[in-house]
């Protein structure tokens, strides 16, 4: 099967968070984040059936009420149509898409850059079970546990500086990671100059004695092209 190693990330992926959906009460510690986002995604989906924004609530700041704003708005919106199983259960199910799907993005950006099958396999499971995922399990932070977008983000970005994809779409994924959790725009972003900085160089000459090497990057992820021996001074 061409894709066989994407299944071996899902499982490793479900294995992470088993019992995952089918937990009887809701995955991560009760005196974690878990529960405040928890019912910040029960919240948030209540509001919206009920036509209204989930940026006031009267339960909060008595007896006139305050704004209110849920960390993880995107991870809400992804729980939403699972809101009718009940709020353990919409919430279990957003953590395990939020595992799986990183998981597999991570996979595909692993071959994509590799070249090689067996390079997305390591990529997804080292992203659905690394201990930082794990911690966020654990923690109940939904927020950051949401690595697909960044995982996206870095994909695009490196494909967009060999000419593979367009210029706006790691763009728009930069401004998603912000949406949902402000240090990984950040981040993403520095990430971002750091990379393209690098792809866009000018040609840098190395010296050495008698010897001149015009050496430029080729690739974002690759070391630099060309060797010169003798006394080193960049020019």
């Amino acid at each position: 099967m061409r894709h066989l190693g994407a299944l071996v990330v899902v499982a490793v992926a479900f294995l992470v968070v088993w019992p995952g959906p089918f937990a009887d009460g809701a995955l991560g510690h009760p005196t974690g984040d878990m529960p405040d986002h928890l019912w910040g995604t029960w919240w948030v989906a209540r509001s919206l059936a009920s036509g209204d924004l989930p940026l006031t609530t009267a339960i909060t700041h008595l007896p006139e009420g305050g704004a209110l704003w849920h960390p993880d708005p995107l991870g809400a919106l992804i729980a939403a149509p699972f809101s009718f199983l009940g709020p353990h259960r919409a919430w279990n199910l957003l953590v395990t898409l939020q595992v799986v799907l990183a998981g597999v993005a991570a996979y595909g950006m692993g071959r994509d850059i590799s070249g090689d099958p067996v390079g997305g396999v390591a990529a997804g499971i080292i992203v659905a079970a690394s201990p930082y995922v794990l911690g966020l399990v654990h923690s109940g932070l939904s927020e950051y546990l949401g690595l697909l977008l960044p995982v996206c983000f870095l994909w695009t970005l490196v494909r967009s500086l060999d000419g593979r994809s367009p210029a706006w779409l790691p763009g728009l994924l930069l401004g998603l990671c912000a949406w949902q959790a402000l240090y990984y725009g950040v981040f993403g972003g520095l990430l971002a100059l750091c990379l393209v900085t690098r792809a866009r160089l000018p040609t840098l000459a190395w010296r050495g004695g008698a010897c001149t090497r015009q050496i430029r990057p080729s690739h974002p992820t690759r070391p630099l092209d060309g060797r010169c021996t003798g006394s080193r001074r960049w020019t």
